[in-house]
């Protein structure tokens, strides 16, 4: 469904920001592409266009590499955030004409405390897959991931912790450079190839820094931006007038993180 409306909007859940930006994703009558027309059981047919009634059966093979695991892991639990709250995705409205290439860029914000804006999307998580759980004594989560998630047009994605100004990741898509059809596999000029994330350890011999803690009412921002070039011309006569004003479709800017508890001697809040 979607979600521009959302219980707890205007709270430490989060700010309805793309309700108040009145983004074309907010709804199906304006949505014009992304994971919402796509969701089970729907067709993606026009009205006079009639269900073909075979089934296509699709198969897939997953491999899993594990080890023991009492050779000393600590278990990693997900924690997750997005600035399209809680709609999953957003259209990415196009620049003015005449805008400068350097200032075309759309930008998209949200902000919330900790406790009641993050959640886990997961459906094996302590408190379910809409609730974080905190330790009762006041104690936070130490991240030891941070995967930004963004799609075509992305420039950055920032998660930063509003009480303290400080950035807790900030992350650019690696695009391709090689111009060479059906010889640059994952090296394809003008595409993002890779997000590389951010990573801690509390292991000095990872060579990494130390996991970031966050608390339960640390208030957190993340910050998208995207390349909102016009890629349809408004005089082009095969350009549906209602998506000339859309530079790109249903994309998302999220963070998928892992993160374990706080430990008494990793204090590092930042």
């Amino acid at each position: 469904g979607f979600g521009c409306d959302f219980e707890g909007a205007g709270t430490g859940a989060g700010l309805a920001m793309m309700k108040e930006q009145n983004n074309t994703a907010c709804s199906m009558k304006t949505l014009h592409g992304g994971s919402k027309c796509c969701e089970d059981g729907m067709v993606l047919l026009d009205a006079d266009q009639v269900q073909p009634e075979e089934v296509s059966t699709f198969y897939y093979k997953q491999r899993f590499y594990y080890d023991d695991a009492s050779n000393g892991y600590t278990n990693l639990f997900r924690v997750y955030w997005q600035a399209e709250l809680k709609n999953n995705e957003w259209d990415v409205p196009a620049c003015a004409p005449g805008t400068a290439p350097e200032e075309c860029v759309a930008v998209l914000t949200n902000q919330g405390v900790a406790k009641d804006t993050m959640w886990p999307a997961d459906p094996t998580a302590t408190a379910g897959w809409n609730k974080q759980y905190w330790p009762q004594d006041g104690s936070g989560i130490q991240l030891i991931y941070a995967g930004g998630h963004c799609h075509v047009g992305c420039i950055s994605l920032d998660l930063v912790n509003l009480d303290t100004g400080a950035t807790i990741c900030h992350q650019e898509p690696v695009v391709g450079t090689t111009i060479s059809p059906g010889n640059n596999a994952m090296d394809e000029a003008g595409y993002a190839v890779s997000i590389p994330p951010c990573v801690w350890s509390d292991d000095p011999r990872d060579g990494l820094p130390p996991p970031v803690v966050i608390r339960p009412n640390d208030r957190l921002q993340i910050i998208a931006r995207y390349n909102a070039t016009r890629m349809r011309s408004r005089d082009d006569p095969d350009v549906d007038p209602r998506t000339s004003d859309i530079a790109h479709y249903g994309v998302m800017s999220m963070y998928q993180m892992r993160a374990s508890f706080e430990k008494p001697k990793a204090d590092v809040h930042i």
